[in-house]
C-alpha cells in the first residue's frame, strides 16, 4: 500500500497569500501620466481566447461604462492598473498558473487623447 500523498493546498494558500499582500509586481505610479484618459484597447496577449475573454471581463479597464453599457469608456488610473493586475495574478493562480507574470505596456492613440493597454501573460513553468 502505498504512502498517502501529501497535502499541497497549504502551499497553495501561502502563494495566494503572497500575491495578493503585495509581492506580485507593484504597478503603483505605474502611468500616472495616463491618469484620466479613457481607454481605447485593452488588449491581452498570450492566453487562450476563453481564458482571455474571461479575465477581460473580470478587469475594470476592459468595462464600458455608460449610457446601459452601450456608449462610454473605461477610464484610466494607475490605482486601477494596479488592482486589475491583481485581479489578473489571483484569476491565473485559481487557473493553476500561481508563478505567471504579466508584462504592462501603456501608449496613446494618435491624437494622444486616449490610452492603449496591452498586457503580456507569461504563465511560467
Amino acid at each position: 500500500m502505498r504512502p498517502p500523498l501529501p497535502d499541497r493546498s497549504p502551499l497553495l494558500h501561502w502563494i495566494l497569500l503572497l500575491l495578493l499582500c503585495g509581492c506580485a509586481p507593484n504597478a503603483w505610479g505605474m502611468g500616472e501620466a495616463y491618469d484620466g484618459l479613457p481607454v481605447d484597447k485593452l488588449e491581452i496577449q498570450g492566453l487562450s481566447g476563453g481564458v482571455r475573454r474571461d479575465l477581460q471581463g473580470g478587469l475594470r479597464l476592459a468595462r464600458k461604462p455608460g449610457f446601459m453599457g452601450i456608449f462610454g469608456s473605461a477610464i484610466f488610473g494607475s490605482d486601477v492598473l494596479q488592482e486589475d493586475l491583481e485581479r489578473a495574478h489571483l484569476f491565473l493562480a485559481r487557473r493553476g498558473y500561481p508563478s505567471a507574470s504579466i508584462e504592462v505596456e501603456l501608449s496613446t492613440n494618435d491624437k494622444g487623447d486616449q490610452v492603449q493597454v496591452v498586457l503580456r501573460v507569461d504563465l511560467g513553468p
